[in-house]
């Protein structure tokens, strides 16, 4: 008699342990929190420039919060490497999507992102690669469909990509506009145009799908109308605003108007792409100029190098020698006499000039190990941006923290000007710097490692509120400046096409000014006191001042208040304000 197996209960076995296999998986993925990430628009990143994120969380049901942290890898096996860690600025409290934008380093090396809780332990992280997608330099980003190709490969964009911060298009050379965007997202392509940026808008007759308030503000036409033109074809027409341009027409009908805005270039396209002539996107697509980037590194960096140190004078060094001549030729005589009294008295006129000289060089009882200076500046139109730098140099290669008080994770720069300074001229070029970058509800600090490069600088984006607004009219020949929120400003000019003059302090309230243009933007450079010339020549290379109404306003260079311990630091609050024409 042979016993087995019943085929029976094994047929029924193998369903039940699959349902409990299944039931078990599903409980532990509820259990184990997920996330999905995308940097880049489609992945499109260049390196030393931001990037927009977008993480999706999933499982995220056990309470409490967490936040995302990117980690970068600089350098390689064959030179120096260094991690750069970023606390993202926003808490995952549950399930869903969320947005930041972080700086680029070396995209060849994977990209980290993870999710920790409140004791840093890791609850789930990807990891990226963008070999594939990395430009060496910016690129043209499309958003909608075009008939005729732009040059440089441009990269696609959907409306999800679309970023509400402006300086995740930092990598964007130009922007093309052939579909109206989001609402929410012209707050951001604004600010981008005024900060540098170049849009194209290829709107036509269709302009009216694409209307919003802050497209109007970037517009280089007043009035928008349609009208058809001899062929049938219809135009988008309307008023040149100050400054703008017809650089193709088809008779008296405008095809492509130009216009700067701030530091950035509008191009508006006044027919359907579809209408185009071939000669006619030849000129058009020739015509877009690359975006810029503005910064004041190199601002915050002579300022730096030029900041005094508490020291004595040099004739001060000469009376130290003479007293100390006098004691030691004191304490020679005394010794033939008693040789004694004469060790005694040397020892106490060493003290007594170790003692004197310390106190004297360091005469506010403070000894600076570190050394900073902030210099934030305000560029405002329709709408405010900032662009903010902070240079530190540290006496010693210890670790040190660094408060950053803009909305953007901050990017480290390379020194520009501080080691040409015959003050820092034995100082390293910086290679890979480890940093750590952790956000809090009112700022950021940043976290370097202790190593031998004492210089370090980083510049960071942020929105700003108009706090400042110029009106110009030309016809009474006056601007008329408000000043909303008591801005304090030492040096202050008015500039109209690039020239002007020195004007006095601004009080809050209006304040209405005459209109002189005796004084080129050179001359006005050369006469202002230090740091004004200073700031005043690097703002013109970096911001068009010789094109349209301008105000600049420089507050004054103060210590800032309140004094950390074994600190100095300094703040430089730099206003620029693009007038309106009536």
């Amino acid at each position: 008699m042979t016993t087995g197996r019943n085929p029976k209960r094994c047929a029924s076995f193998w369903p039940l342990l699959l349902s409990a296999t299944i039931l078990l998986c599903s409980a532990a993925a509820r259990g184990a929190p997920s996330i999905e990430a995308q940097i880049g628009f489609s992945g499109h990143v260049v390196p030393e420039r931001y990037a927009p994120l977008r993480l999706r969380v999933r499982g995220f049901d056990r309470g409490g919060s967490a936040r995302a942290v990117v980690t970068q890898r600089l350098g390689n096996e064959w030179r120096d490497t260094a991690t750069v860690r970023q606390e993202l600025d926003f808490v995952v409290s549950s399930d869903g999507s969320y947005t930041s934008t972080v700086p680029i380093y070396e995209p060849l090396n994977p990209i980290e992102v993870a999710l920790i809780d409140e004791a840093g332990r890791p609850l789930a992280e990807t990891t990226l690669d963008l070999r594939l997608t990395r430009h060496l330099d910016t690129y043209p980003l499309l958003y909608g469909g075009l008939p005729f190709a732009v040059p440089a490969d441009p990269a696609p964009v959907t409306a999800a990509e679309l970023p509400t911060s402006w300086w995740a298009y930092d990598a964007v050379r130009s922007l093309w506009l052939s579909t109206p965007p989001p609402r929410e997202a012209w707050t951001a392509i604004a600010q981008w145009v005024l900060s540098g940026g170049s849009v194209v808008v290829v709107a036509g007759p269709d302009y009216f799908r694409f209307d919003a308030p802050d497209l109007r503000s970037i517009l280089p036409i007043a009035d928008p109308a349609i009208e058809t033109g001899p062929d049938g074809v219809l135009h988008l027409v309307g008023a040149l605003r100050e400054g703008a341009s017809v650089s193709v027409a088809r008779g008296d009908l405008p095809i492509l108007v130009e216009w700067t805005y701030g530091a950035g270039h509008v191009r508006l396209v006044g027919v359907r792409a579809a209408d185009l002539t071939e000669a006619e996107i030849e000129r058009i697509v020739g015509s877009v100029p690359d975006s810029t980037r503005i910064s004041i590194a190199a601002v915050s960096e002579a300022l730096l190098g030029d900041l005094p140190v508490v020291r004595p004078t040099h004739l001060s060094a000469l009376l130290l020698i003479a007293i100390s001549g006098i004691g030691l030729a004191g304490t020679a005589v005394l010794g033939r006499r008693r040789r004694l009294a004469g060790w005694i008295a040397a020892g106490l006129v060493f003290v007594a000039l170790s003692v004197w000289s310390g106190f004297y060089a360091n005469r506010t009882n403070d000894v600076s190990y570190l050394y900073s200076i902030n210099a934030d500046l305000h560029l405002i139109a329709s709408f405010g941006i900032g662009i903010d730098s902070y240079s530190f140099y540290s006496s010693d290669a210890r670790q040190r923290e660094h408060t950053i008080g803009s909305e953007s994770i901050p990017v480290q720069a390379p020194p520009a000007l501080l080691p040409q300074h015959p003050l820092y001229a034995f100082m390293p070029q910086p290679t890979a710097t480890p940093w750590v970058y952790a956000h809090t509800a009112s700022s950021g600090h940043v976290t370097a490692a202790a190593v031998d490069i004492r210089q370090k600088t980083f510049y960071a984006f942020a929105s700003r509120p108009s706090l400042l607004h110029l009106t110009i009219d030309a016809a009474a020949g006056r601007a008329v400046l408000t000043n909303q929120g008591a801005v304090r400003l030492a040096d202050c000019w008015l500039l109209v096409d690039g020239k002007g003059t020195l004007i006095p302090a601004v009080p809050r309230g209006t304040s209405t000014y005459p209109i002189q243009t005796e004084r080129t933007l050179a001359a006005l450079v050369s006469e202002a006191n230090e740091p004004a010339g200073l700031v005043l020549q690097h703002l013109a290379e970096e911001i068009p001042l010789h094109q349209g109404v301008w105000f600049v306003g420089l507050s004054p260079l103060l210590d800032s208040s309140p004094q950390l311990a074994g600190q100095k630091v300094r703040r430089l609050d730099v206003y620029v304000v693009r007038g309106d024409v009536s």
